[in-house]
């Protein structure tokens, strides 16, 4: 393999791996406004006190 495709299969993996990074946060934020957006935990957060 040449030079310029290891660069490139390098860099590539590379970005795969912060996309994959990057979609781990993703998910975490969704499951974390999901919580707190459900009507059903309306009465349990201590901010809907208000």
């Amino acid at each position: 393999m040449s030079t310029d495709k290891c660069k490139e299969l390098r860099r590539r993996r590379e970005e795969n791996k912060r996309q994959r990074e990057v979609n781990e946060v993703l998910k975490s934020a969704i499951v974390f406004f999901a919580r707190e957006l459900d009507p059903r935990n309306r009465g349990s957060s201590p901010s809907a006190a208000g």
